[in-house]
């Protein structure tokens, strides 16, 4: 009998990100990559979707509706494992900035 595992997408949840943080992601995402920003879309309340081609992405969701004290809050990451490396720069900028 044979296994197979897929890995489809790969979320990592970072805590105590300032919106500050999440505004220069956006800046720098405007300038490199196909940006699309909903406000107030859903279970968050700022979705941030940036595409390097058609097939390479990254979703970025900040402040759960949850967390509603205090001005740092949670910024979630998804995309396919392989399209990390991709974002590099963005990833290491929220790394520096928030906690896992």
């Amino acid at each position: 009998m044979e296994i197979e595992v897929s890995i489809d997408k790969f979320v990592i949840d970072y805590k105590d990100v300032p919106h500050s943080a999440f505004l220069r992601v956006f800046m720098v995402g405007v300038q490199k990559y196909k940006v699309k920003m909903e406000i107030y879309g859903g279970t968050y309340s700022y979705e941030l979707h940036m595409r390097k081609s058609d097939n390479v992405y990254i979703h970025m969701y900040f402040k759960n509706f949850r967390e509603t004290e205090g001005h740092l809050h949670t910024l979630r990451i998804e995309t396919r494992p392989e399209h990390y490396s991709h974002f590099r720069e963005i990833i290491e900028m929220i790394g520096k900035r928030g906690a896992r």
